[in-house]
């Protein structure tokens, strides 16, 4: 856990003194990101929330996640059916439109929480 503070602390420091955002930070270190972000988080949900729709929930992360890098920016990670037809989706006889989309994670709710996830446990920790 000290290990982990003080990481912090350095990444802080150079985040202030410079004109990298923790976006830019994530982006160097998950440079051929999709394929990776993938694989590791339909390990993550088959564990954590269930088999059932896991790759549907790595995928959709997976692509949020490079989408906020991209763009510098962090995503909430859940939409109701309602919001994604909205957005022009089709959600076929789908008539529950306030339901959190199967897709969407349960046990995170935005890009930033995926990320840190995925540094936290990527990161190289000495035993």
């Amino acid at each position: 856990m000290v290990a982990d503070e003080t990481l912090k602390k350095v990444i802080d420091a150079i985040l202030e003194n410079s004109k990298m955002t923790d976006l830019d930070m994530y982006n160097d270190i998950f440079e051929d990101r999709i394929s990776m972000f993938k694989h590791i988080l339909v390990g993550y949900f088959h564990k954590v929330e269930g088999r059932i729709c896991c790759v549907d929930k790595a995928r959709y992360v997976a692509r949020m996640v490079d989408k906020s890098l991209k763009d510098n920016k962090y995503y909430p990670l859940q939409e109701t059916y309602g919001d994604y037809q909205n957005r022009g989706g089709d959600i076929g006889s789908i008539t529950e439109l306030d339901e959190v989309a199967y897709w969407c994670p349960k046990t995170m709710s935005s890009t930033k929480e995926a990320l840190e996830l995925l540094y936290k446990n990527l990161k190289y920790k000495e035993d």
